[in-house]
């Protein structure tokens, strides 16, 4: 159990930095802008995110619904466990599925029950947990040198055409909520990257490719976000205090991070 929480604890730490870096490289190949309906006409007016805090709610609420629809939609019926992803019209789901997937489900239908959208009584889940290797950023796969500090400075990259993916902008909803609801209504707006089940995998920015696929872990992290802006931090409530937070705190005391603070915010 407890080595199955160390990997948790840097599966997780390692998706909220490499979500905010990329979109998977075994993502799908992207597909043709402009080949399915919804296309973004140059002459459509851009539509441009609400300011007004119902409004914003009220927008985020429909990325949750149809984010939970792509999800509901990978569960297969003779297991009740998600898949790893499924194509972008809902229909055909892969057939393979891991902990992760699992894990990220759960914790989906807490977020889904507290936003009303679903009813149920009883969730739980098991210590999950898959190692991360880390992503690039572009389709040209660059690689980047952050540098270390008292060793050697970071190198700089030139990047190509840059994949983005769209639930990244949904982990910074609660820190920085206007500027990750105006990324979010843009890449809804400038790309056929929407869909039935809430935003598709990725988008490259350049060439406005776009992977029309759903991904379970994606789609669980967007259902995370949404939940803790919109339902009070519920993941925090229901799996950062008491008898969970008592389990794992021990558990994550145990790992080294490697964060190098600002020198004007190191303490003294």
């Amino acid at each position: 159990m407890r080595a199955r929480l160390r990997v948790l604890s840097t599966t997780l730490a390692a998706s909220a930095i490499t979500a905010a870096l990329a979109a998977p490289v075994n993502a799908p190949a992207l597909a043709d802008p402009g080949t399915a309906a919804g296309e973004a006409s140059a002459n459509t007016p851009r539509e441009r995110a609400p300011r007004d805090g119902k409004r914003q709610d009220a927008l985020l609420r429909t990325f949750a619904a149809d984010t939970w629809k792509s999800l509901a939609a990978m569960v297969a019926p003779a297991t009740g466990l998600p898949s790893d992803g499924i194509s972008g019209d809902l229909a055909t789901p892969d057939t393979v599925t891991s902990p992760t997937n699992i894990g990220g489900y759960m914790w989906s239908t807490v977020v889904a029950r507290d936003l009303g959208l679903i009813g149920y009584r009883e969730y739980g889940v098991d210590g999950i947990g898959i190692q991360g290797d880390g992503y690039t950023s572009d389709q040209e796969r660059t690689q980047t040198d952050p540098g270390y500090e008292g060793c050697r400075p970071a190198a700089p990259a030139s990047f190509g055409d840059g994949v983005v993916t769209p639930h990244a902008a949904f982990l910074a909803l609660p820190y920085a909520r206007n500027a990750a609801l105006d990324n979010l209504v843009k890449l809804k707006a400038d790309f056929p990257s929407y869909g039935p089940g809430g935003f598709y995998d990725a988008v490259a920015v350049r060439t406005g490719k776009v992977s029309r696929r759903y991904l379970s872990l994606d789609q669980s992290m967007v259902m995370g976000a949404l939940g803790n802006v919109l339902a009070g931090g519920t993941l925090h409530k229901h799996f950062g205090a008491g008898e969970v937070a008592g389990r794992l705190k021990p558990i994550l005391g145990l790992e080294t991070w490697n964060v190098v603070l600002p020198p004007a915010q190191r303490p003294r």
